[in-house]
């Protein structure tokens, strides 16, 4: 199978790596050499899909035949290796204790049973329908990665990576029974990080394997992972740069700065709230620059961090600044919201505080989730601003508590938040103060949660954008946790985890393992509409009266937040004539598209309409001359 390549390339290139550490004598662990695999991957990926993107040729014949010819490359190289290093493989026994056993065991089982549901069910979240896959969609038509006409400006704007990668595995296959597998592997690769994380904090074995349980079992993780949301995928490449920063504080080499900044660059292409986390660990990482100017070193290795970064992120910042004017996208999403706060006052700042903790506080006892909603109340009442103040709030968004959720777009984390608090208590208590670099980790963190609540307006969906900073926190944990609680009482933490991760890891609301609406009972086409049952056979029959008649052009008409995705999964399966799907009658920034080819071309036979009426979403499919029609004489629904 032709998908197979990029892993095989992956595998060679891991190879190389860890042998070019024997080469070279040093010591280097197999979790570093994946990291460092993962970050080079990760750069091959972005350098071949922008220079493919350069001449459109992201066709399927080019995108294998630079996989191909790098795969050969590199088992080349890996074969010379072996043959002027000669290894000689041995493996040292090393005693670890039962319940050690037992925490590898449950993170091994809960990423295998995440992986069968990643890879049985077909990406079916909100926002996939809405622009994640659907940007890859029109990608793939185009031949490049360059902006179009969209009703739906976050498919041009929103930082592309995890869709680059999914873009290739779509190509090789011919299809999205691969796309979750993107965020499987980032969950995978965090679980390697965490661990290495914990090791330059300075927890021992026991530490770095209990880091990795605490990160294994967060619940809103569990629920990305098989899904092709991308908040998984900045979690990785950012506990990747923060790994390399902290390699960088006690061995400033090239080496390290090259992959600090690549992982930076990945994390920021990824997801723009990265920005935001990123920000305190540089600072931590310049704090000595500041104390000694004359550092030169420190700060050219701090300006090919942020030069490297820069680079990866050229392609898009291009993109956005020739359509918007700003490398970073459009101010505000439409003319009515923005994601950015406006108001910046402490009480504004407290408030946001409060309610982002507040979303990982539910319980399944709805009493106490309405005495929390109270008290959240009445701390706004002292602060004197509204809880909804729309300053602070995103578009339409209303406050309160509930309990806790099984679906990805807003499950809290309340028994990891708790013991993050625990944590943090206690490393107040201890002899961390002697210890710089966990306080400083720690303030980093708190840090970056704190200018994420300055910035962004809550929104209850924002749990999930917390996800990066629950990983982070999870060395932090593993390492306080195994210094200093007694060992029963640890053994009981570390199993509550495994525990409570259960309801999340079989009973996921969009991909449930078990149950009449399992992976494995429903059709894959059913799973598609999970999230919006009702909507299925309006989509269906548009489709299937469009790929029944004579037109190969469709023309989309959609709301800035209607689902897209199922048109082309519902028109491309089949035979017969390729179709083409653009979007019409744009009136937003992208409209400018229409003035280039091909869209300047593109006249469609058919088009399907998405509109609201008396609260109930319709789906209407008409020939291109009634649609003008009926334009003409103004009888639209609005």
């Amino acid at each position: 199978m032709f998908v197979a390549v990029p892993l095989v390339c992956f595998i060679f290139m891991f190879l190389i790596i860890y042998m070019s550490s024997w080469k070279s004598c040093a010591t280097v662990s197999l979790r570093h050499s994946f990291l460092v695999s993962s970050i080079a991957y990760g750069v091959m990926i972005t350098i071949f899909v922008e220079s493919l993107s350069f001449f459109n040729l992201i066709i399927f014949n080019w995108v294998l035949a630079l996989w191909g010819i790098s795969c050969f490359a590199l088992a080349f190289i890996s074969c010379v290796l072996i043959f002027r290093i000669r290894p000689k493989i041995s493996f040292k026994a090393i005693k670890i204790s039962f319940f050690e056993k037992f925490c590898y065991l449950a993170v091994i089982f809960i990423i295998f049973v995440i992986a069968i549901i990643a890879f049985l069910s077909p990406p079916n979240s909100w926002d996939t329908m809405v622009y994640h896959m659907s940007r890859v969609m029109h990608w793939i038509q185009n031949h490049n990665v360059s902006f179009y006409p969209t009703h739906i400006l976050r498919q041009l704007h929103q930082n592309p990576w995890a869709e680059f990668a999914i873009m290739n595995l779509q190509v090789l296959s011919g299809g999205d029974i691969f796309a979750n597998i993107v965020q499987w592997f980032s969950m995978f690769g965090s679980m390697i990080g965490v661990s290495l994380v914990a090791k330059q904090l300075g927890a021992g074995r026991k530490g770095q394997i209990f880091s990795a349980v605490i990160a294994a079992s967060i619940p809103e993780g569990i629920l990305q992972a098989s899904s092709t949301q991308n908040d998984y995928v900045a979690s990785f490449w950012l506990v990747c740069f923060v790994y390399f920063i902290m390699l960088l504080k006690n061995r400033p080499t090239l080496a390290h700065s090259l992959a600090a900044g690549a992982g930076l660059g990945l994390a920021v292409l990824t997801k723009s709230t990265n920005y935001v986390y990123a920000f305190p660990f540089l600072l931590w990482l310049f704090i000595p620059g500041f104390k000694n100017p004359g550092n030169g070193l420190l700060w050219k290795k701090v300006f090919m961090i942020l030069a490297v970064a820069l680079i990866l992120n050229l392609g898009h910042y291009y993109r956005n600044l020739s359509l918007y004017g700003s490398p970073l996208g459009p101010c505000r999403e439409s003319e009515s919201y923005t994601y950015v706060n406006d108001l910046f006052t402490v009480n504004s700042i407290t408030s946001n505080l409060i309610r982002n903790i507040s979303l990982h506080i539910g319980t399944p006892i709805k009493k106490i989730n309405h005495l929390s909603e109270k008290a959240v109340m009445l701390a706004h009442k002292f602060l004197a601003i509204d809880v909804n103040d729309p300053r602070t709030t995103w578009h339409l968004s209303k406050f309160n508590i509930n309990g806790p959720s099984l679906y990805e777009g807003d499950a809290g984390n309340p028994l990891h938040l708790a013991i993050i608090i625990l944590c943090v208590i206690i490393s107040f208590k201890t002899r961390y103060k002697v210890r710089p670099i966990i306080a400083g980790y720690a303030g980093a963190l708190l840090s970056a949660f704190v200018l994420f609540c300055l910035f962004l307006k809550w929104q209850p969906w924002h749990s999930r954008l917390h996800l990066p900073i629950f990983v982070l926190w999870s060395p932090f944990m593993g390492l306080v946790l195994s210094e200093n609680v007694n060992e029963r009482v640890l053994k009981a933490i570390i199993i509550a985890f495994i525990v409570f991760s259960i309801p999340w890891l079989f009973a996921n609301g969009l991909r449930p393992f078990f149950g009449n609406k399992s992976v494995f009972s429903v059709k894959r086409i059913d799973r598609y509409f999970v999230n919006r049952p009702s909507i299925k056979n309006k989509y269906l029959k548009a489709a299937e009266k469009i790929k029944f008649g004579v037109g190969r052009n469709v023309g989309l008409y959609l709301g800035i937040d209607d689902w897209e995705y199922p048109f082309w999964v519902l028109l491309k399966s089949g035979e017969g004539p390729p179709i083409r799907i653009e979007h019409i009658d744009v009136t937003n920034a992208s409209s400018a598209m229409y003035k280039k080819y091909p869209f300047n071309a593109f006249v469609p036979s058919d088009v399907i309409y998405v509109h609201r009426e008396s609260g109930r979403l319709c789906v209407e499919c008409f020939s291109y001359q009634k649609y003008l029609s009926m334009r003409t004489g103004d009888k639209m629904h609005e």
